[in-house]
């Protein structure tokens, strides 16, 4: 599933709370992009951590809902 969220330091804030979690998370890194945080991945045991968060790619008129 791919979630979206804001900008660079809210992605950077999610790993920091899965951490603190004691989840699993990994960070992916841009080189292209002065080295900029694009990604993370979060293990199963994150959903709860992501309820908030919206679809990736999905626009509000007939969109999915993340829930």
């Amino acid at each position: 599933m791919l979630l979206a969220v804001a900008d660079e330091p809210a992605l950077a804030e999610l790993y920091v709370d899965a951490k603190a979690r004691g989840l699993r998370a990994i960070r992916f890194h841009e080189p292209d992009l002065g080295d900029a945080l694009t990604a993370i991945a979060l293990e199963p045991a994150a959903r709860k951590l992501l309820t908030r968060l919206p679809l990736a790619l999905c626009t509000k008129e007939g969109g999915e809902k993340h829930d």
